[in-house]
């Protein structure tokens, strides 16, 4: 199939994960954009996606009403397609955002946390399944989290990207600084990954994801942001 995973990065708040099908390059970015209604912040994204020449866009938390969500579509990505969890989370915690000339997207499930769909490649008829993730902040919440990821890998037989913000540690090097990872942090996530049968994909640039923004020996970093891919997609 030739489809397979060159590098992934985190720099300035987004995640970049680059798709090569084949003679194809394409690139997929994975955005906490924290928010897209300003029209300047909805031109940056635009060129963005333009400069990098992005087909396929996983934005999280962009704070948008459902009904500005098409005319805020129109100023960052024109023609496109979206899919997002409106009908699960208000202001719609997820967009899938695609490029119709490249693929057909198909939602399969939608929830607080996950929009899971399938896309295919229109130069050669390549299915992948996409799993774009935005984890509640508590423990508790996200064991719902783990249930649905459980119930989505029965029976997937093509490539599966599992991307995002997991809210969620899986290791204690996820953490720098500040308390120890306890392992009632990291057992639910842990657990679901082997499950699942998913492995991490590389990570390049940057590692942690999120700081609490203070200095010195105050400052905590946390990495939670993660990719996993299962056999079919490491092997391709």
């Amino acid at each position: 199939m030739g489809l397979r995973a060159l590098w992934i990065s985190n720099l300035l708040h987004y995640l970049l994960i680059e798709v090569q099908p084949q003679h194809l390059p394409m690139k997929w970015v994975f955005w906490n954009v924290r928010g897209v209604n300003k029209r300047y912040k909805q031109k940056e994204l635009k060129a963005y996606l333009q400069t990098n020449k992005i087909s396929v866009a996983g934005l999280i938390e962009t704070r948008v009403n459902e009904h500005n969500m098409t005319a805020t579509l129109r100023g960052i990505a024109p023609g496109w397609g979206i899919m997002h969890n409106y009908n699960a989370a208000v202001y719609g915690r997820i967009w899938v955002i695609w490029d119709e000339n490249w693929y057909e997207n198909n939602i399969i499930r939608c929830t607080a946390q996950i929009v899971h769909c399938m896309i295919k490649d229109r130069t050669k008829g390549h299915q992948i399944v996409l799993t774009v993730i935005y984890g509640y902040n508590t423990i508790e919440q996200r064991k719902e989290l783990w249930l649905e990821l459980n119930t989505l890998a029965q029976g997937i037989a093509q490539p599966w990207l599992i991307a995002g913000i997991f809210n969620a540690l899986l290791t204690p090097q996820d953490r720098l600084a500040g308390a120890k990872v306890s392992l009632n942090e990291m057992k639910d996530f842990a657990e679901c990954v082997k499950d699942i049968d998913v492995t991490e994909l590389q990570w390049m640039e940057h590692y942690y994801s999120w700081t609490n923004k203070q200095n010195g020996t105050d400052r905590i970093s946390n990495r939670i942001d993660k990719f996993f891919g299962n056999y079919e997609w490491m092997e391709k």
